[in-house]
């Protein structure tokens, strides 16, 4: 008897390797970069640590791996809130992207955005 094969299983099968592949690949290269950012904050002397200074890097930190992310095509939180603070236009003589704030980053609703962004990022 001939056996049935569920394509549909396998193709998804590999989706999910693939997408651990990434986020293994995205996940060492987040470590390397953060890793090498906080030692060229030691050189510069920017060794204390504070609860402040903690919650500045865990932004930067996220910052980091949403921008890693998005270039492996997986989602992060923070881009959601960067479509709505952020425009782009492209310059097609000189062939670049010119990045600009839609409103003050200070704008109250954002600063509102950016901290519900707490429960969804471990």
């Amino acid at each position: 008897m001939a056996e049935i094969l569920d394509f549909n299983q396998r193709r998804m099968q590999k989706e999910i390797e693939e997408l651990d592949r990434d986020l293994q690949s995205a996940d060492e290269l987040i470590e390397d970069l953060t890793d090498e950012l906080a030692e060229m904050f030691d050189a510069y002397g920017m060794s204390e640590r504070n609860e402040q200074i903690a919650k500045d890097f865990f932004y930067i930190y996220e910052a980091i791996r949403s921008f890693v992310y998005g270039y492996y095509e997986i989602e992060h939180p923070f881009h959601s809130v960067i479509d709505k603070m952020v425009d782009v236009s492209h310059n097609n003589e000189t062939n670049t992207y010119n990045v600009y704030w839609k409103e003050k980053p200070t704008d109250e609703g954002h600063i509102e955005e950016i901290l519900d962004l707490s429960d969804i990022i471990e």
